[in-house]
């Protein structure tokens, strides 16, 4: 009977324990959600935009999580993102969808 009651308390707490991350993850995705400006992009250790080709650049994420980035009015990339806000920083990856990155994927962090 004990062992039946700690199982029990054991999956109610595993069960809790996703609510509350499935809870930050929805915080998360509201905090994301909007248009954003990159002002800094690094890739592989260079950087393959100017300054100034960067001000032309927004990212625009919905509240699932799907990533659009567009350089001068023009989609360049599609993604999906997921959240885990169990590490720290917090981390954030990238599965991209469409455009020249199709098929890859990359690895972020959150602050």
């Amino acid at each position: 009977m004990k062992r039946r009651v700690v199982l029990l308390l054991a999956a109610v707490l595993f069960l809790a324990a996703d609510d509350s991350k499935e809870e930050a993850i929805k915080k998360d995705r509201a905090r994301l959600k909007g248009s954003w400006n990159v002002v800094s992009l690094e890739r592989d250790g260079s950087k393959p935009a100017t300054d100034d080709q960067l001000k032309t650049v927004t990212t625009t994420i919905d509240a699932d999580g799907k990533m659009t980035v567009e350089a001068n009015g023009n989609a360049v990339v599609e993604a999906t993102t997921r959240i885990d806000p169990t590490t720290d920083p917090k981390s954030i990856d990238f599965t991209f969808t469409a455009g020249e990155m199709k098929g890859e994927s990359a690895k972020g962090i959150m602050k």
